[in-house]
């Protein structure tokens, strides 16, 4: 059996004034390596990996 590594990235659409409060509380869990703030269409990235 083979095993691959994986990773996962949500967009997330956040309201603007609570997306710090969001981005720091993923960036909290172990499970994250990353949170961005972003503009365009999402304003917040987390990554997984």
């Amino acid at each position: 059996m083979w095993t691959l590594p994986a990773e996962a990235r949500l967009w997330i659409n956040a309201r603007p004034a609570r997306v710090v409060q969001i981005a720091e509380a993923l960036a909290q869990h172990p499970e994250i390596s990353s949170a961005a703030l972003t503009t365009g269409p999402t304003n917040l990235l987390a990554a997984d990996g």
